[in-house]
């Protein structure tokens, strides 16, 4: 059955191509067009409905909730950041159908022209063949970046300004995702991925080369589904943002580390990507995603998110990505009344033998609409909540809906969810955050899918604040400090704090200033916090990702060391560390031996290895999940590896002249595959669920 979904996938490509071939010819963007200024949009007036919705959210013993701002200072929060100095910045979205569109409600020519689209330009081309003059109508509506500031310090929000707007062109989608740092707003919206910044002090990112930067674009090949968008935004444990896209494809020009031009694409795939917070050294992390909205580091560096439904009876997955991964899903399965292999294979089942060997499983089935995801940094709420994640849990509206919170703990070559709750009920939540003062912060939708002019951000805080202890740091003001004039020395004991933000911002610090030697020392001191040693591992490979051979190979030592380490989490981390730095582990052939005393030690440390052996992502990823490496097992799953790989050799037989040209004649070279291609699908029965 595995086949089947290797075949299929196959099967879409070609269908894609020969209808796109087949297709009127692209009508080509007036010459001269300027985009026109949006419309005001209609935002609802202040009332008492904030106090009245707030009375009816559930809430732990414990905890109390506080209004930061409400309509008319905000309206339609689809995601929002915090910066260090505590500055809320919202993205907003005024487009939802009128302007952002959604296959379900287009005809069946729009679907044909929608999966045959291969790039944003193509998209574009086929919605001005069909809208003709009513293009107009669909730029008349923006999105936009509200900035929300508390300047009186009474935990309101008093300003409210709109740093950056007209995102309202034809190919641009959802303002979905956003993160603010030191001065820089990164801002996710279809087609591009945007760095603003407010150079000359007017509070606004205006739309200027020198304001609005694109650190790069391709973004959105299709229309697929509303809200399965560019989002997902957050720094990541390497000193690099991470984010990621729904199922509305891609397709994105970069160059590598050696300069050469390249390009990503996929048009019927969700995924994770990854680059530096300039944009250079752009990577395609993982794949086979449906909608996943926002992604999590857990304190060791593995990575999370929880992937949407496709409302066919299947549920929400908690998914582990892992670089080089596929998670299964392609677009083209919505439009099979039975979802396809998605169904036939169980891909969104818990592991089984049904599934692909291709794929990595998800680890559970968790809430019903995933949309903000995030983890407790260590610091600012009572011991309840130390090691968890919280989930916002979209339902539509307020009855149901929820912030849920659960921890994570180690099961064979990964992990499992336990201690799930719903943690905050009744709040409409579209993101959750943690602030400098130690809140958790919610964005409130208020009612509906489409928005109603209406949005609420909310802090749910101790009800009563634990007193500090004598000499404790104060982590806000730490956060919004100038860590360029911190010691080296306070700096290191900054890598032991509790909260992970001061310990990665410690960190990305002293990897700034390529301090080797602090690193190095904290990483082979056994009596060193387990966390401490963790950091140091990532500041090392920072660091290894900048210098020449001769100081990477003094930093390989040390990683060396850590993956022979007698605590598994060190190795789990040391794993991490390397897969965070390809070009570090490709060096690493003295590693070899290493690796195969942690495969023999843990399946949960093997699974961080196999994450670093990026001559065969996918194969070690979805190996690292089976738990113990029994012989029989392990040949049966090479086995089937080896022809996964052959049949994508196989469907470049069906493939455009040019990949054709670039990778020679597969005919001849794979006719046996070929073969086993036109063979009928026979797919296995339709689930029960």
């Amino acid at each position: 059955m595995a086949l089947t979904l290797v075949r299929f996938r196959d099967v879409c490509l070609c269908v894609a191509v020969i209808v796109a071939c087949r297709s009127p010819a692209a009508v080509a963007v007036p010459a001269g067009t300027a985009l026109p200024a949006p419309e005001a949009p209609v935002v609802a007036a202040r009332s008492d409905e904030p106090a009245k919705a707030s009375a009816a959210f559930g809430l732990p013993a414990g905890m109390a909730v506080k209004l930061f701002a409400a309509e008319p200072d905000v309206a339609n929060p689809v995601a929002f950041t915090i910066d260090e100095q505590g500055r809320v910045f919202v993205c907003e979205t005024f487009r939802q159908t009128r302007g952002v569109s959604d296959n379900r409600i287009h005809t069946s020519e729009w679907v044909d022209a929608d999966l045959a689209s291969q790039s944003v330009e193509d998209r574009e081309a086929y919605h001005r063949r069909f809208l003709g003059d009513k293009v107009r109508d669909w730029e008349k509506h923006d999105d936009r970046v509200r900035l929300l500031v508390d300047t009186d310090a009474d935990g309101m929000a008093d300003a409210a300004t709109v740093y950056a707007d007209g995102f309202n062109g034809l190919v641009e989608g959802t303002a979905a995702g956003i993160l603010a740092r030191r001065g820089d707003v990164f801002l996710a919206c279809i087609p591009s991925l945007y760095r603003l910044r407010d150079v000359d002090g007017d509070g606004r990112a205006d739309a200027t080369a020198a304001e609005r930067t694109v650190l790069s674009t391709g973004y959105g090949a299709r229309v697929a589904f509303r809200g399965h968008d560019l989002h997902g935004l957050v720094l990541g444990p390497d000193g690099r943002m991470y984010f990621t896209i729904g199922d509305r494809g891609y397709r994105v020009e970069y160059k590598n580390a050696r300069g050469e031009p390249c390009v990503a694409h996929d048009p019927a795939g969700g995924a994770v990507f990854r680059c530096e917070l300039d944009g250079s050294g752009f990577e395609v992390f993982a794949t086979g995603l449906r909608n996943p909205q926002e992604i999590v580091f857990d304190d060791l560096g593995n990575l999370f998110t929880v992937d949407n439904n496709s409302d066919a009876g299947d549920k929400a997955r908690l998914v582990h990505v892992m670089p080089g991964s596929d998670s299964g899903w392609n677009m083209a399965f919505q439009y099979l009344s039975d979802r396809g292999p998605w169904h036939r294979e169980k891909l969104w089942h818990l592991a089984n033998a049904s599934q692909s060997a291709s794929i990595v499983p998800p680890l559970a089935h968790i809430g019903a609409g995933p949309s903000g995801f995030a983890a407790y940094p260590g610091s600012g709420l009572p011991a309840h909540f130390d090691g968890r994640f919280f989930l916002a849990d979209f339902h539509g509206g307020p009855a149901g809906s929820s912030v849920r919170s659960f921890r994570l703990r180690p099961k064979g070559a990964s992990f499992e969810p336990y201690d799930d709750e719903q943690t905050f009920k009744n709040v409409l939540a579209t993101d959750v955050e943690f602030g400098p003062d130690g809140a958790v912060w919610v964005s409130d939708w208020v009612q509906g899918w489409l928005g109603e002019g209406k949005g609420r951000i909310w802090r749910f805080v101790p009800s009563q604040p634990a007193p500090k202890s004598p000499g404790a740091v104060d982590v806000a003001a730490l956060l919004a400090g100038d860590w360029g004039a911190v010691a080296a020395e306070q700096l290191a004991s900054l890598l032991e704090h509790a909260d992970r933000r001061l310990r990665l911002e410690a960190q990305l610090e002293l990897a700034r200033r390529g301090t080797m030697p602090i690193f190095e020392a904290v990483a082979a001191d056994r009596a060193k916090p387990l966390l401490a040693r963790v950091h140091a591992l990532q500041g090392l490979c920072q660091i290894a990702r900048r210098v020449d051979d001769t100081v990477r190979q003094k930093l390989l030592a040390t990683l060396a060391g850590a993956l022979a380490d007698p605590d598994w989490r060190i190795r789990c981390g040391g794993g991490i560390t390397a897969w965070g730095s390809s070009d570090t582990i490709r060096a690493m052939s003295s590693l070899s031996s290493i690796f195969s005393g942690t495969i023999a030690r843990e399946p949960l440390s093997t699974s961080a290895v196999a994450r670093s052996n990026v001559s065969s992502r996918r194969p070690a990823c979805r190996l690292a999940l089976s738990g113990p490496w029994q012989a029989k097992q392990l040949s049966e799953r090479i086995g089937r590896m080896s022809w996964l790989k052959d049949s994508r050799a196989g469907a470049l037989a069906n493939a455009t002249p040019a990949v054709t040209a670039s990778h020679g004649d597969p005919t001849k070279a794979h006719a046996k595959t070929r073969a086993r291609f036109e063979q009928p699908i026979r797919p296995s029965p339709r689930e029960v669920l």
